[in-house]
């Protein structure tokens, strides 16, 4: 009876992974589905409670897996920490459900993946092979008509990783012999192929990843041979690494190896992440306030990149955006992650299939995760974040179900498991109202675009309805009070010193009521976030103008016509960065204007 309740609660998991994005899967009947990424299912709020309701429904057996491994002891009690400083968190920030659950993630998954080893590590062949077949049909379908395979995960170089993670399930078709020789050539098939199929949209990141997952792999199964000297050699190898990582972050953090790069825009992002945690090295700023913290620490250097944008949701490191979402634990809990992961692949018993295929896919998305986003969706970072637990307890033997608790169980499903459900519907219903209200934008219709967005944000405020909701009022309804109030939510509800431009947009807002002092300390922050934007330094020099500071409007005119001749433009191209902001954010974004404007 346990064995089916496990099986159960396994595959509802795993398939919730696929409807994390669940209008991605209409693009196998129609190849273009509009902002189909606005429409979040189970995102990591959802996955945190669904990870709470089988840890509170397992707890007998949890305390028994300790007992009886002190590995998975350990990283269960340093997951508690982990809750108990998401909890300080909240004091220190203020309370936000959303932002709170998105940290409970990181721990309460992980430990459900414990104790749902058995049936994850048993579903996985089939759960890859229905990720792999979709994928690579909604991949088909987009290569056919012209466009970048993004597959499922809304990105193509997450759905070249994703193809390369899950193309391996297909060898369990094969005899055994085959197996091992059919993952490894299937893997890198896609890994490698990809250069030919799509070089204009190939992932070097996957390649690296399955580079590295190999070898790693190889050097896991050698150790596990060497009972004799293996805790001399992880010692060594951990000092190593910890040696060279160091030496990696510091020459990140120092600007060293930004400024051998300069359009490497990674590097930049990295080397401010780096300023940010050491900021805040103490409790970190929460994981999901990174992007409202992250815009003042970075490097001047990155606005002059190429691909400089105006989010920084993720640092493109998932070892840095733990430092700086929950201080020096953050670091300790990436370790343990690590450990955890890497001590299951060593114990893995020999011809043990499940294993080295679970061992292979949390090894790609380890260490994709350290040069991209990946992590951060809940697709990938889902799957991830389950297998870790996985092999924590692999080599540890099974338990026999604690008798009883029936009520306990019934409770914890009933109440974790029924406010995942509400959040879930509370997700889609939100989205879909959002990206209705986008798609009428995109159609140039501002009135029914508007009431789709005040009724996604009264349904569940984010901090995307709430800012496309202020930017529609400030802009096609000339209403700076209503948006006003919009962009203020994202600080008084999220606690986000900023999003985007909203502090720029603030003080347009207040700058159009009247209030032109009360708007100076917003363009001061803005300007801050953003250091070459000149729509932000014009309106800035404009409003001190009217407030009769000639001199520092001087200045403010001055710098904004150096900025002008940096940006390679002039005063009249200049109303075009007005209109669309886009311009003013992305040196490549107006290195194609101007190319076509010429044209």
């Amino acid at each position: 009876m346990r064995n089916h309740r496990e099986r159960t609660i396994a595959i509802v998991l795993l398939c919730a992974l696929l409807l994390t994005l669940p209008l991605a899967w209409g693009k196998l009947w129609s190849v273009q589905v509009p902002l189909f990424g606005e429409l979040a299912g189970f995102d990591f709020s959802v996955f945190a409670l669904l990870g709470f309701a089988v840890v509170a429904a397992g707890i007998p057996e949890l305390v028994r897996l300790m007992r009886q491994d002190r590995g998975i002891q350990i990283f269960v009690v340093f997951a508690g920490i982990g809750v108990l400083l998401a909890a300080l968190q909240q004091v220190k920030f203020g309370w936000n459900s959303t932002l709170f659950l998105s940290s409970l993630f990181y721990f309460s998954v992980p430990v459900a993946g414990i104790l749902l080893a058995r049936e994850i590590r048993r579903i996985l062949p089939l759960f890859l092979l229905i990720l792999f077949a979709g994928s690579l049909g909604i991949s088909l379908r987009e290569w056919t008509s012209g466009l970048p395979a993004v597959g499922l995960s809304g990105n193509w170089n997450w759905n070249w990783t994703l193809l390369a993670v899950s193309a391996p399930s297909l060898v369990f078709f094969f005899p055994v012999r085959f197996r091992l020789a059919g993952g490894i050539l299937s893997a890198f098939g896609v890994a490698a192929g990809q250069f030919l199929i799509s070089p204009g949209y190939a992932s070097r990141g996957t390649l690296i990843s399955c580079i590295g997952a190999t070898a790693i792999l190889f050097a896991t199964s050698r150790l596990h041979l060497a009972n004799n000297h293996r805790k001399k050699i992880l010692t060594g190898l951990a000092v190593a690494a910890a040696i060279a990582g160091l030496a990696f972050y510091y020459g990140v953090r120092d600007g060293f190896l930004p400024s051998r790069a300069p359009q490497e825009n990674r590097l930049m992002l990295w080397q401010g992440a780096a300023a940010l945690g050491e900021a805040h090295w103490g409790l970190g700023v929460e994981p999901g306030r990174f992007e409202g913290e992250i815009a003042p620490y970075l490097p001047v250097s990155y606005f002059d990149s190429d691909f400089a944008t105006d989010r920084h949701p993720h640092p493109h490191n998932e070892f840095l955006y733990l430092w700086c979402g929950f201080g020096l634990f953050g670091i300790v809990w990436w370790v343990m992650t690590a450990a955890a992961g890497l001590r299951g692949a060593i114990r893995r018993r020999r011809n043990d299939e499940l294993i080295l295929l679970a061992a292979w896919c949390w090894l790609v998305l380890l260490i994709h995760g350290q040069i991209d986003v990946v992590l951060s969706t809940p697709l990938a970072g889902g799957l991830f974040a389950l297998l870790t637990g996985t092999l924590a307890a692999a080599g540890v033997p099974r338990i026999r179900p604690v008798a009883g608790y029936r009520g306990v169980r019934i409770a914890a499903f009933a109440g974790f498991g029924g406010a995942a459900v509400i959040l879930l519907g509370l997700n889609l219903c939100s989205g879909w109202n959002c990206r209705e209200g986008k798609l009428a934008l995109l159609n140039g219709n501002p009135e029914p675009a508007r009431r789709f967005l005040e009724r996604s944000v009264a349904i569940l405020p984010t901090v995307e309805n709430l800012y496309t909701l202020g930017t529609v009022n400030l802009f096609d309804f000339h209403d700076p009070s209503a948006a006003l109030t919009n962009f203020k939510r994202i600080t008084s509800d999220f606690r986000l010193p900023s999003y985007s431009h909203s502090a720029g947009r603030i003080a347009r807002s207040l700058a159009a009521t009247g209030k032109l002092k009360e708007s100076l300390p917003y363009f001061e922050q803005e300007q801050r976030n953003f250091p070459r934007s000149a729509v932000n330094l014009r309106l800035w020099e404009t409003v001190l103008r009217a407030l009769g500071e000639t001199k520092q409007a001087d200045r403010h005119l001055f710098e904004w016509r150096k900025l002008l001749g940096r940006k390679g433009i002039n005063e009249f191209i200049f109303p075009y960065l007005m209109r669309d902001q886009r311009l003013d954010d992305s040196p490549i974004e107006l290195k194609h204007f101007l190319e076509n404007d010429r044209r």
